[in-house]
């Protein structure tokens, strides 16, 4: 077991479902009983101890107390163990399968806990994205995405170039106060050039923008026709 790790990841795992150790010695006894098998009333100490020598890293759980805090922590034992990167094997292999993140399944998984109308929510997800129009849509969503990567990646390079506290010092002159090119240090007036430069090219990009707009407006209302004909 490489102890680092499964301190980590059993913080981690027991912060997000229990808040304190205690409430998470208590939930354990509740459901397996106590881990020493105490016949005294000092069972809940006892817990709350180990937990404690858990996350010290002065102790490790035998095999079957493992099982039974993945079991608490609604993980697998691979896990906390370093033998995945995921909570589960499950959320692992839908990673490698879709290429969406561990929150986006999670979104997905958890839309039948949010909802008692489960069936419903389901049926609607599945009829979007199996419908022949989702990859146009899909596409037109891309379109717009590039549009704003294209834009964030001018401000990423000109702070990059100039450096956050110049970029800042510039944008502030050039946006926000009134001032003479002749009356600034050369540095801060090549800067204030550069954030010139620099909008004239997000400006450009703008007219993509609305095309990009404009067709995911069109690509999405031609998937919900697609889900929802008009009936005359």
């Amino acid at each position: 077991m490489n102890t680092i790790v499964f301190i980590n990841r059993f913080k981690k795992m027991r912060k997000e479902k229990y808040p304190t150790q205690n409430a998470f010695a208590e939930a354990y006894i509740a459901k397996f009983g106590s881990i020493r098998k105490s016949k005294t009333k000092k069972e809940d100490s006892d817990m709350f101890g180990t937990v404690q020598k858990w996350e010290q890293g002065r102790s490790v759980p035998t095999a079957d107390v493992l099982c039974n805090i993945c079991d608490l922590l609604d993980c697998d034992a691979d896990y906390l163990l370093g033998g995945i990167t995921e909570k589960t094997h499950c959320i692992e292999e839908m990673k490698k399968y879709t290429g969406l993140s561990e929150q986006a399944l999670d979104v997905l998984h958890n839309i039948p806990h949010i909802t008692c109308e489960t069936t419903e929510y389901k049926r609607i997800l599945n009829s979007f994205i199996t419908s022949g129009y989702f990859i146009s849509f899909m596409e037109a969503l891309k379109d717009l995405d590039d549009c704003f990567e294209k834009k964030e990646a001018i401000d990423q390079e000109l702070i990059a170039t100039l450096g956050k506290k110049l970029y800042k010092q510039a944008f502030n002159t050039y946006y926000h106060e009134p001032y003479e090119p002749t009356d600034l240090p050369e540095e801060l007036c090549n800067a204030i050039n550069k954030i010139s430069d620099a909008e004239s090219k997000q400006y450009n990009l703008s007219y993509t923008e609305k095309i990009a707009r404009y067709e995911l407006q069109q690509a999405f209302d031609a998937l919900i026709l697609d889900l929802y004909p008009r009936k005359l």
